[in-house]
């Protein structure tokens, strides 16, 4: 096995075409798909060796743990359950990775964001954690050069030329050495950041894949099921990235404990109340 996709994932009428499409994204190796979350995957894929289910209610990040848990590859690939995958993306991330060949490093997924599989493109600067801040909060309205309209970029501990990485590729191990996600994060996007600057803070570098991997389909849609994504973000994870990022001591919190997912409800409350979904 040389790749295992771990997607946590509320969205079963999406796997079939996540799976189709990872077919042809990773068409010259092996690869597994691990989707963790509260649904049963649909009748196409129950049988299929390369589909592992896991069920589980809560928070996307706490989801990425478990899933990792059981991932049988060496790569561990994180993406979305709103993606489609592009052709040989990640046949070429993983090649990338190998030719690399330093255990520390990770592969950011560059990708497209829009509705219907048709996002625009991003460039590279788009990554980058200070212009990534700084666009999105244009985009929303708010003042520039700050994280949610709050603060000035200048005034957090992040350097200029630290990427963020909401999908990527990397070694499992080194997903597991690092701690993974700190899972008071609740949306594995935010929980992203954290761990790519704890990763750029330890030595590794962030390479960003040759090609486009993905088209996600989630920017510029924060209501129905994107709800409660956005509430996390501007009530816990936004507060909470900010609050870490402006202590001076943030530059030596670089390995957390990876167990720290079991610390995670098991039930995410902004998105479930007793089993259902909130829409």
């Amino acid at each position: 096995m040389d790749l295992s996709i771990v997607i946590p994932a509320i969205r079963p009428d999406r796997w079939v075409a996540v799976y189709e499409s990872a077919k042809l994204s990773c068409a010259k190796h092996s690869f597994e798909i691990i989707f963790v979350g509260p649904y049963d995957p649909p009748d196409e894929l129950k049988d299929n060796p390369q589909i592992k289910y896991i069920e589980d209610w809560g928070t996307s990040c706490r989801c990425v743990h478990i899933g990792v848990l059981v991932a049988e590859a060496p790569i561990f690939a994180r993406m979305d359950d709103d993606a489609i995958l592009f052709p040989d993306g990640l046949d070429q991330a993983i090649d990338m990775y190998n030719s690399v060949n330093n255990p520390i490093d990770m592969i950011l997924l560059r990708y497209r964001e829009g509705e219907n599989f048709t996002g625009a493109v991003h460039d590279n600067s788009y990554y980058l954690a200070k212009t990534a801040y700084h666009t999105r909060a244009i985009l929303a309205g708010q003042p520039p050069k700050t994280i949610l309209g709050i603060i000035p970029f200048e005034e957090l501990n992040i350097p200029d030329h630290f990427l963020n990485a909401p999908v990527f590729l990397m070694g499992k191990d080194h997903f597991i050495d690092m701690g993974g996600y700190d899972c008071r994060f609740e949306h594995m996007a935010w929980g992203s950041h954290d761990l790519c600057y704890r990763v750029q803070r330890n030595g590794g570098t962030i390479h960003l894949s040759s090609i486009e991997v993905a088209n996600i389909d989630w920017f510029g849609n924060l209501g129905g099921d994107h709800a409660p994504v956005e509430e996390a973000v501007q009530k816990n994870d936004g507060p909470l990235l900010k609050e870490m990022q402006q202590d001076p001591n943030i530059v030596n919190r670089i390995k957390i404990d990876f167990n720290n997912w079991k610390d995670s409800p098991e039930v995410w409350s902004r998105r479930f109340t007793e089993g259902k979904s909130q829409s």
